[in-house]
């Protein structure tokens, strides 16, 4: 996976749906626990703050009771009056501490969201010391099968803006292709594909399909997306 400037990140997506927040709070500690085991630069997250001294002086407990809080605190608000905005559920983010830019990470998380206009959400970037090294894209498919056993989203994606930017309009409120596509089986059976395809299981709940052994390119990305075209009826969320 080629580094430099670019920014790789892992995301997932789903619509509407009430988790709650006591599902919502084991979530985020079950996610933020598992990420770590991926990856140890991905085990220490802190909150954001105006400063890098501020912000490493105030550590995200993986606790019940440290992510209720925050979760709490993350909900929208209206400008007019400060009244929560129930439909949008809970949201949480945070950052790895890294002073390295090649080390660094962050996260963002929304759940629990009921509105129809604006999806659930997770994104978490890989830090481009991970992307950077020989064992990169079985790192960075962990993440994404992580992510899927977790959140259980409608899809998920390891990409990059340049590989999003590719699918060009095709890619506004469809599914984002990239060096790793998660799909859940209720969309679907995934297609047929041959090398550099690899296609992974994950548990009974979906499919992770990988370009193995080359860098993703948008010609592999664009014959991803139209066979995914051919075999989902609902690509959109």
């Amino acid at each position: 996976m080629s580094t430099g400037s670019t920014r790789w990140y892992v995301a997932g997506y789903w619509p509407s749906r009430s988790d709650g927040q006591a599902e919502c709070t084991q979530s985020v500690i079950t996610y933020l626990t598992e990420l770590g085991r991926v990856d140890g630069r991905l085990a220490t997250w802190f909150q954001g703050a105006d400063t890098v001294q501020e912000a490493r002086s105030n550590p995200i407990d993986v606790t019940a009771g440290s992510i209720e809080s925050l979760l709490l605190s993350g909900r929208s608000r209206l400008d007019s009056d400060g009244s929560v905005i129930a439909d949008l559920g809970f949201g949480l983010s945070g950052w790895n501490g890294a002073l390295s830019s090649d080390d660094q990470a962050r996260f963002s998380i929304r759940c629990s969201v009921t509105s129809t206009r604006v999806p659930n959400s997770v994104l978490v970037d890989v830090p481009g010391s991970i992307a950077a090294e020989g064992d990169a894209c079985e790192t960075t498919r962990r993440l994404v099968a992580t992510t899927a056993a977790v959140w259980r989203p409608d899809w998920a994606t390891c990409c990059t803006d340049r590989l999003r930017k590719d699918q060009g309009a095709k890619a506004a409120g469809r599914i984002v292709v990239g060096q790793h596509t998660y799909i859940a089986a209720r969309r679907g059976t995934p297609p047929d594909l041959p090398e550099p395809f690899t296609t992974t299981p994950v548990d009974d709940i979906g499919t992770i399909i990988s370009i193995v052994g080359v860098e993703a390119t948008a010609d592999l990305i664009g014959e991803l997306v139209a066979s995914l075209d051919r075999s989902y009826v609902a690509v959109r969320l």
